[in-house]
């Protein structure tokens, strides 16, 4: 009797277990410690006062944002990236109001655009200024119709991983429109920017990082979206787990307004995290490789965005 009991209380609790796991009620133990938010121009453009700083690094820290993306420059238009005037002051600030959060330079780099060897020698150059002069922790690097084995995409990361001696380097991924599994729907999105599993791998394998761009799919429903978007979570895991890095990866939650193939109504930060929590656990001990997520982008996050990331996510 005492050793069905026992095995009954076992049994008990590995249901009890799988039921809090499909809440995602322990995500804060392994994947929400290290989250991340996107930051624009408009930081680095103008002056920023103490106040602002203080209001900013306080909410960072109450929602174990740790690192922070921000854009600091601009590409001109004889392919010369250029910095903001305040780039330096606004890593300044941020240093002497919290040393421990990490301050990414946030760069946009489209191949066909940017491709030439004027604008990569520029991006190459100021990156290395940044991170030696300004004191940024890295770059966040953001493609932008980075079409599947794209070479030039290739050489860029290589080249900001060489200048960056040791800095981090971070980079988003795009999401799969035509997933393998035919059980979770289309993405509305051009299929030429989704990334074969060897491409995304070359990748992998050079970064510090990747976040995922699980947004801007054009699904039909809520629900839809959420399948989607756990299918990118779980296969970019896995991707990562099978090659044996230590990349980390941090799931993209939108918080924009209305755009192309972009409803708010359908995706947002509460259902981007209840695929993000379904993806983690389908992906099986793989999911650890989730080490955060973050809003995409701060300036457009409602009062709303943060309740839920703060009480559905963090805690």
């Amino acid at each position: 009797m005492v050793l069905a009991a026992v095995i009954g209380l076992l049994v008990a609790g590995a249901i009890i277990r799988e039921i809090i796991l499909q809440l995602g009620g322990e995500n804060e133990t392994t994947n929400a410690q290290h989250n991340r938010v996107w930051l624009k121009e408009a930081w680095t453009l103008n002056e920023v006062t103490p106040e602002q700083v203080d209001v900013l690094v306080e909410r960072l820290q109450e929602n174990n944002i740790d690192r922070i993306y921000v854009e600091t420059g601009a590409w001109r238009v004889n392919g010369e990236y250029r910095e903001h005037a305040y780039a330096q002051s606004f890593r300044e600030r941020i240093r002497a109001a919290d040393s421990d959060i990490e301050v990414l330079v946030w760069v946009w780099f489209e191949p066909e655009q940017h491709g030439d060897s004027t604008s990569q020698v520029s991006l190459v150059n100021y990156i290395r200024n940044t991170t030696e002069e300004w004191g940024y922790d890295g770059v966040h690097l953001q493609g932008f119709n980075v079409f599947n084995g794209s070479e030039i995409f290739v050489r860029m990361v290589r080249a900001l991983e060489e200048v960056l001696d040791g800095g981090v380097l971070s980079i988003t991924v795009p999401p799969d429109h035509i997933p393998s599994d035919a059980r979770v729907p289309r993405g509305a999105g051009n299929p030429s920017v989704s990334w074969q599993p060897e491409y995304k791998q070359r990748l992998i394998v050079i970064v510090d990082e990747i976040a995922v761009m699980a947004h801007a799919g054009g699904l039909e429903s809520p629900e839809d979206y959420e399948r989607w978007v756990s299918y990118q979570v779980e296969t970019y895991a896995r991707d990562i787990e099978r090659i044996d890095v230590g990349t980390d990866m941090v799931v993209v939650l939108p918080s924009y307004p209305a755009a192309i193939l972009h409803d708010p109504d359908i995706e947002n930060v509460s259902t981007a995290i209840n695929g993000a929590r379904n993806g983690i656990r389908q992906a099986g001990d793989a999911g650890d490789r989730v080490i955060g997520a973050g809003l995409y982008f701060y300036e457009n996050a409602t009062p709303e965005d943060w309740a839920e990331f703060k009480d559905r996510w963090v805690d």
